[in-house]
Order: C-alpha cells, then sequence, then structure tokens
C-alpha cells in the first residue's frame, strides 16, 4: 500500500507463566529488543491470573512490580518523565518510573468512567484522552504527573 511503511520483526520476548494473559506492553527504550531491554505490562484475566502492572526484561522475568491493587488492567501510556498511566477497571492510575503508585487521576464515580477501554497519553498538551466502549470519548487535562 502507498504511504504505509513495513513492519521490521525485532523479537520475541515471552511472558513468565505467572505473567499470563498480557493485554499491552511498552517498552521502555526505543532501541532495538536485547538482553537489557525493559518492558511494562499489564496482564491478567479472571481469577485465576495475577491482575498487575510489572517490568518485564527481555527473557520474559518479572523484575519488578506495580505497588498497589489492580482489577482489570488493560492499557498503559508513558510520559515524558517516565510515569505510567494504567487504564484498570474504572480509573486510571498514575505510577512513577519505580511503578510506585502515586495517585488516581481518573477515578469513574467523580469523572463518570463508562466501561473505559482505550487510553492515550499526549506528552506536549499534557491531555489524556480515555476511550469508552458506549462511544464517548473523554478528555482530561492533566498539570503535574
Amino acid at each position: 500500500m502507498r504511504g504505509i511503511a513495513s513492519g521490521i520483526w525485532r523479537g520475541v520476548v515471552s511472558a513468565a507463566a505467572r505473567a499470563g494473559y498480557p493485554w499491552h506492553a511498552l517498552q521502555l527504550s526505543v532501541a532495538a529488543v536485547t538482553p537489557g531491554s525493559r518492558f511494562v505490562v499489564c496482564h491478567g484475566s479472571g481469577m485465576k491470573c495475577l491482575q498487575r502492572v510489572c517490568l518485564l526484561d527481555a527473557g520474559g522475568h518479572a523484575v519488578h512490580t506495580a505497588t498497589g491493587a489492580f482489577h482489570a488492567p488493560t492499557q498503559l501510556a508513558l510520559t515524558g518523565a517516565g510515569f505510567v498511566l494504567v487504564l484498570d477497571a474504572a480509573r486510571v492510575a498514575l505510577l512513577d518510573p519505580d511503578l510506585a503508585h502515586v495517585r488516581d487521576v481518573v477515578v469513574s464515580a467523580e469523572h463518570g468512567l463508562l466501561e473505559p477501554r482505550q487510553l492515550h497519553w499526549d506528552d506536549a498538551s499534557r491531555r489524556l484522552y480515555v476511550a469508552e466502549r458506549a462511544g464517548r470519548l473523554l478528555v482530561f487535562q492533566l498539570t503535574a504527573p
């Protein structure tokens, strides 16, 4: 297709058995997948799997797990300062670069969030976009991570 670049295969990272059902992953560097690569992954489905956000090495082993309880983490976004935004059931949680819970930046009870499905962070405008299953797009202006 004209105007569409071809993808280049860079490698495979197989998550460890306890990191089942991965939903979304972000590589923490723009380099190719190397033995030193790190990935933030949200995963889990149902009662039999852990529901968490963790840092994986290129071998798929959990190096560190985020603090705080997660119920259904499905989407991630990375800020320019290295903070991680996590779409988790009816909230968006903010984690610091060490994956420690800082605060919830969007909460369903306060912001009317209903069945969120997608998340996008625009670092330049400091806007957080959250798409809901019903078709609404919510836009939040964040002041600081």
